[in-house]
């Protein structure tokens, strides 16, 4: 993230500290947060482990700005290629089928 945070990122980034520690029982470094993408990741993955949809959402949303979501595939299409041949137990269609 850059060097200068915005009133709505400083807000957002306070309420996300806030139910972290209501949530989780965690207190979010928030220097270390937006400076070491490695804590960021570590963070956010336990933000996204809880039942409590402000939270989780706040988190999904921290992480696209922090540009740490990324699809694993290059498309949904791809995606729905792949679960397709998995539905058929791996079987390739042609000759083997």
């Amino acid at each position: 993230m850059n060097n200068t945070l915005s009133k709505a990122e400083l807000s957002q980034l306070a309420q996300f500290k806030l139910l972290m520690r209501q949530v989780h029982q965690y207190s979010v470094d928030l220097s270390l947060f937006v400076s070491d993408q490695t804590y960021a990741k570590e963070v956010l993955d336990l933000a996204e482990d809880t039942d409590q949809e402000g939270l989780m959402m706040l988190a999904i949303e921290i992480r696209a700005q922090f540009g740490l979501l990324q699809p694993a595939n290059t498309s949904l299409a791809n995606r729905s290629d792949h679960r397709s041949r998995a539905d058929l137990g791996g079987k390739h269609t042609g000759a083997d089928a």
